[in-house]
């Protein structure tokens, strides 16, 4: 946090690489179709979404949820995909999940 110059110190540099180097991928968002998704017997819903092929997963959620549902679940489930589970109290609620991907091209 100093203002001073330091001698032979390139804060551009970290292990060698430039730090254009750091961020060479563009992010996205996709999102899954809007229906209920898939019924698991207990009243609730689920839904898994990954990432088109090229690019890695970073985040996600459910989205677009009526407001008498709950979420019960959202995490990525290890295969690479983000997946959600709601419950909607007997009601239908069309919902989506939504990812954050980034390019890795």
């Amino acid at each position: 946090n100093s203002t001073g110059l330091v001698a032979n110190l390139n804060a551009d540099r970290l292990d060698g690489k430039s730090s254009t180097d750091f961020l060479r991928s563009s992010t996205f968002r996709a999102e899954s179709p809007v229906d209920i998704g898939t019924a698991l017997g207990d009243g609730t819903f689920t839904k898994l979404l990954f990432c088109p092929a090229g690019s890695r997963l970073l985040s996600g959620g459910p989205a677009n949820l009526s407001g008498t549902s709950v979420m019960v679940e959202s995490f990525p489930d290890g295969s690479g995909g983000w997946k959600a589970r709601i419950h909607p109290n007997g009601l239908t609620d069309n919902w989506s999940v939504v990812v954050l991907c980034a390019s890795v091209n």
